[in-house]
């Protein structure tokens, strides 16, 4: 890769990395990660999750654990840091799709 190239590539990834909606997007992220009380809901979500895996063939149990796990998933989804995460990760995602589209042409 030549030099110049390099540093154009980096400026562009350093306008992307200032643009609002991405720098929201990270920081939010790191919000959700390190709330106590969504790292615990997320970790009650995967371990429903193993426990309905170790129960495929009790069809009865298995019904009730993905009742519970949906009930924490629906708690943990309903929360307004999740809920505004969801729309900036669609928003960035849009951004890099319209990246993704000039670069094709």
């Amino acid at each position: 890769m030549n030099r110049r190239f390099k540093i154009e590539l980096e400026n562009f990834r350093e306008q992307l990395f200032g643009e609002e909606i991405v720098k929201e997007y990270f920081k939010l992220l790191e919000e959700v990660k390190e709330d106590p009380y969504l790292s615990e809901l997320r970790s009650k979500i995967d371990k429903k999750q193993r426990e309905i895996a170790a129960n495929i063939k009790n069809a009865e149990l298995k019904k009730q654990l993905n009742e519970e796990r949906n009930e924490l998933k629906a708690t943990y989804n309903s929360d307004p840091r999740v809920v505004n995460l969801s729309f900036l990760e669609d928003e960035v995602y849009n951004l890099l799709k319209q990246i993704s589209d000039v670069l094709e042409q």
